[in-house]
């Protein structure tokens, strides 16, 4: 029973708390308010200043990546691709190049092509893709921020290509710790015509670092949804009972404060992991 009283305490005006929910009392949404964006804010420079920590010791390997675009392409009834250990190798050397010379484009600074790693490892084409990520904790966001994207879509969804190969590397770019994803595909010279054999179960990889089962940014920024979910519904409950009873009060106006978590929510609704390209 106390503990129910304390909650309407919380939660509904009362005449404990002053006719207004202690919830929107100014001190105490001022500081929800600051951990909400402190959340945000942590969770981004925190690799910074302990890199491998949180998400960045991702557990992204070559084979989820695969996985998860198979997945896509047989949803649009298109043939799954091979993996193919020449454009692995030809991923992996894109991924090394890109830490040796700090860079991260499709072009180096030198004007190296993606096609000159294909042409390394002599992996024969008559089309090739090439599509880049980094930052991200898990591969399923990698591969949903693709296909979000024009460019990487169709380089997934190509019914032309054939083969394909993943290297996740992790390393230090521009003196921040990180994680590359170079994911490439191709279609082999003479493979017009030629029957795709899908395996039945693709080839473990090995993974390079032990990865977190619960991704740390979609967890923070679930909780901010929710907790300025829950503000937003005081703050409701707060209007309904002051236009009800016809509450006076000297502070606070709750349009503005309206106004102000809603800001703060598109904020976290548009801030997100990771970068494509």
């Amino acid at each position: 029973m106390q503990i129910m009283k304390r909650l309407v305490d919380w939660f509904l005006p009362t005449a404990k708390n002053g006719w207004r929910a202690k919830l929107l009392h100014p001190e105490i949404l001022t500081s929800l308010v600051i951990v909400i964006l402190l959340g945000q804010l942590v969770f981004h420079l925190f690799p910074l200043v302990h890199p491998g920590v949180l998400g960045y010791s991702s557990d992204i390997t070559p084979e989820k990546i695969v996985t998860l675009t198979n997945k896509m392409r047989r949803q649009m009834g298109l043939p799954a691709l091979r993996i193919n250990k020449l454009l692995n190798e030809a991923a992996r050397r894109k991924a090394a190049d890109m830490f040796a010379f700090n860079y991260w484009a499709h072009v180096s600074p030198s004007g190296r092509t993606p096609w000159s790693f294909f042409q390394e490892v002599d992996y024969r084409y008559t089309v090739a893709g090439e599509n880049l990520a980094k930052d991200f904790t898990d591969a399923d966001s990698v591969v949903q921020a693709w296909m979000a994207s024009p460019t990487h879509r169709d380089n997934i969804l190509d019914a032309r290509f054939r083969d394909i190969g993943v290297a996740v590397a992790r390393g230090e770019l521009n003196g921040v710790r990180t994680t590359l994803i170079v994911q490439l595909f191709g279609a082999p010279v003479g493979n017009k015509g030629e029957k795709v054999i899908v395996p039945a179960k693709l080839p473990k990889v090995p993974r390079e670092v032990a990865g977190i089962k619960v991704n740390p940014f979609r967890v923070i920024k679930a909780g901010a949804i929710l907790l300025i979910g829950v503000l937003l519904g005081v703050l409701a409950t707060d209007s309904w009972f002051a236009h009800r009873y016809h509450l006076y009060r000297m502070t606070g106006r709750n349009a503005a404060h309206a106004g102000l978590l809603l800001a703060l929510l598109l904020l976290v609704l548009l801030t997100h992991q990771g970068l494509i390209y």
